[in-house]
């Protein structure tokens, strides 16, 4: 649901800038950029499991490690585990 408030609230700089004219490829270009990080979290959890076929990069061992941490300590934590972004 927050992508989709994201990308709803993309639209209305673009709009205001060229109205209509071209819209879609404007929308979908940010929109890309936009999703990008959230994207990459919500899928990247799947590419700890060593059975999940794709691309492993970097990132994605630093961001599971992290991840890891967050859950272990907020399991333990009440502030943690129940904090909002």
């Amino acid at each position: 649901m927050t992508a989709a408030v994201m990308e709803a609230e993309l639209l209305q700089p673009l709009l205001a800038e060229h109205g209509r004219q071209e819209l879609a490829p404007r929308f979908f270009g940010a929109a890309a950029t936009l999703l990008a990080e959230p994207w990459s979290l919500a899928t990247g959890g799947d590419l700890r499991f060593p059975e999940v076929e794709g691309e492993r990069g970097p990132q994605d061992e630093e961001v599971d490690g992290y991840l890891d941490q967050f859950r272990a300590f907020a399991a333990i934590d009440p502030a943690l585990g129940t904090a909002r972004n």
